[in-house]
């Protein structure tokens, strides 16, 4: 399955070395269209990628742009996202239904 890749702004994929099969769940946050993931993994321990930080670009200001969670049910779809902005658009329809 590979290894979890999160996007910036730019919609560049940065590599988190994380195996995909050993993740339970994530906590992302969108901010100035970069992606903050918290990686609860199977064995339940938790680390946070920053994908400015990973793309060695950075972040100049910080709007907070929302948040979600992505359960492993999930995550064959989440992986295969457009940009870090196109999941909203599946919460909002998973809302209204």
């Amino acid at each position: 399955m590979g290894t979890l890749k999160i996007m910036n702004y730019d919609n560049v994929e940065c590599d988190t070395g994380v195996d995909l099969e050993k993740v339970n769940s994530l906590y992302v946050v969108v901010v100035s269209g970069d992606e903050i993931v918290t990686v609860v993994k199977t064995d339940g321990m938790q680390k946070t990628f920053d994908s400015a930080e990973l793309s060695g670009n950075g972040r100049v200001l910080d709007f907070f742009d929302g948040e979600y969670g992505v359960h492993k049910d999930d995550l064959a779809e989440w992986v295969e996202r457009d940009d870090s902005y196109s999941w909203f658009g599946r919460m909002q329809k998973d809302a209204t239904v």
